[in-house]
């Protein structure tokens, strides 16, 4: 069986856009003697509508653009394509489309339900048992996402061939775990298997691809690249087959840096904006975003902006310019003392109290907002990014309407220790060594140090990332007392933009924790 591989990135909401891109990869694989070509999970209409789902005049569009690619497709070629299907009740389905022949539904039975999904809010369930057709001689059956996942608790008539569409986000070692669970069910059926996976970045979830090919053997011939469309046409065999030399992915730091620079990119372009800027600080987390975003949106399309305070650091000013030297980027500078000043000056007039230190210090990163807005203002096609990292997110060890203000958080999944090791791995620019080993500085008053305020990165992080990301509770007084001070801040990331997901559990859609809560329950 000749098949191809279609690794889309759909534009979410515009059917009529995706429909052209879908035809046209058809016909190329009519030319290329395709049987048979196959499109991601949810490729019609992006992946995930949301609430688009409950509007009528969407899933017309979907019903229209299913009965016209049914008509217009090649002749002799069928089209699995996934998309919403129905109407009142939806089901996340795979349409088997031929020319001008009955079309055929197989609708996802195993709703993903967890973490950052919330399909039964939307999909009726279907019958996993039906979703099969034939093809050549060759039973064919159709797998949705969540169910490679849960298929060891569902038996299924063995298939010739195994077709996987999915809508799969990145995170860190996920294609390892993606690999390891489809080479069980090759060998469990003793079936080819086909794993199509979604381009794409929709808000904080990126679709990675990374589509690939076993063999009967789960012997791998085919691996599509990562964060790039692909198509690919391909003979499966039934029988052995030799193995030529497959590609392989990069390492786990690649991945991930192309995993932010890709996220970075999608959403300034598909939320209408042309470029980003970003204030910098001297410290680590604004020089590694730098980095990512001019490697992103190219250096033309960034724009860095240093607003330095009356407690700014020379090491701070050095290493601004040390970076725009490294980046070969020019980097705005408008310090802000003077205002401080005056609005400390002032400050009788705002309140007859004496200006508390904690006042003094968001101040700084509340003036430095007003710059940053006026460039936004003043350059609507530029999309003001934040630098907090996710230890600083965890703790609201950063001030509200300053510092955490912007339309995307890139790094706000990686803690501060992830995002200095990053920073080392980081060549052609490289970030200047002294740079990453200086001791972190909010510099929110003279010589001030983060580890006076919060416990040493090193101490912190681990503990976080146990009470976050992998669930468990508190034990001790100084974890129970940590955990507190993350709940108690969550109005903070409420109000935090949205953040690039590149772990299992991250703050947005995957931590659904009530906003006004009693901690004593631990």
């Amino acid at each position: 069986m000749r098949i191809a591989l279609a690794q889309i990135s759909p534009i979410m909401g515009d059917v009529s856009k995706t429909q052209k891109k879908i035809l046209t990869l058809c016909n190329k694989a009519k030319k290329q003697k395709a049987d048979i070509v196959i499109y991601p999970e949810m490729a019609l209409s992006g992946y995930h509508p949301q609430d688009m789902l409950l509007q009528k005049s969407f899933i017309k569009q979907i019903n229209q653009s299913i009965q016209s690619l049914s008509k217009k497709i090649p002749k002799d070629i069928t089209l699995v394509l996934g998309s919403p299907a129905g109407l009142n009740p939806i089901s996340n389905s795979a349409y088997i489309l031929k020319k001008n022949q009955k079309i055929q539904i197989c609708s996802k039975q195993i709703l993903a339900d967890h973490n950052v999904f919330d399909e039964k809010r939307y999909f009726k369930t279907g019958t996993i048992h039906n979703n099969f057709f034939y093809l050549k001689n060759w039973r064919v059956q159709i797998l949705i996402c969540e169910e490679i996942w849960q298929l060891k608790d569902i038996n299924i008539q063995k298939p010739d061939i195994i077709l996987s569409l999915h809508a799969s986000p990145f995170t860190i070692h996920k294609i390892q775990k993606r690999e390891k669970l489809t080479k069980h069910l090759v060998k469990k059926y003793q079936a080819p298997f086909l794993y199509v996976n979604l381009i794409s970045a929709e808000e904080e979830l990126i679709f990675d691809g990374a589509s690939f090919v076993l063999n009967a053997k789960a012997e791998k011939l085919y691996q599509a690249p990562q964060f790039k469309e692909d198509f690919k046409t391909l003979t499966i065999w039934s029988t052995k087959k030799k193995v030529k030399k497959i590609s392989q992915i990069p390492n786990t730091m690649d991945a991930l840096i192309s995993a932010i620079v890709f996220g970075i990119k999608e959403f300034v372009y598909k939320n209408n904006f042309k470029k980003a800027h970003l204030g910098l600080s001297g410290g680590i987390d604004s020089a590694v975003l730098s980095y990512l975003t001019i490697k992103a949106l190219g250096k033309k399309n960034v724009d860095l902006i240093f607003l330095p305070s009356p407690f700014t650091s020379a090491d701070s000013v050095r290493a601004c310019k040390e970076l725009s030297k490294s980046l070969q980027t020019q980097v705005h500078t408008y310090p802000i003392t003077d205002i401080y000043q005056q609005i400390i000056h002032d400050w009788p007039k705002i309140s007859f109290k004496k200006i508390l230190p904690l006042s003094k210090e968001n101040l700084q990163a509340r003036i430095r907002l007003l710059y940053l807005m006026a460039w936004s203002n003043q350059n609507p096609k530029s999309l003001l990014l934040s630098a907090s990292n996710k230890s600083e997110l965890s703790l609201g060890y950063s001030t509200l309407y300053g510092d955490l203000v912007g339309g995307l958080s890139p790094l706000g999944d990686l803690f501060k220790t992830e995002v200095i090791k990053l920073a080392s791995y980081l060549k052609n620019p490289a970030i200047p060594k002294w740079i990453r080993e200086r001791e972190p500085s909010a510099e929110l008053r003279h010589n001030q140090k983060d580890s006076e305020d919060i416990p040493p990165y090193n101490i912190l992080d681990p503990i976080l990332k146990k009470l976050i990301e992998q669930g468990e509770s508190p034990l001790t007084t100084f974890e129970k007392n940590l955990f507190k001070q993350i709940l108690l801040n969550e109005f903070k990331r409420k109000q935090s933009p949205p953040i690039l997901k590149v772990k299992e559990r991250s703050f947005d859609r995957g931590w659904r924790w009530p906003l006004s809560i009693e901690t004593k329950f631990f």
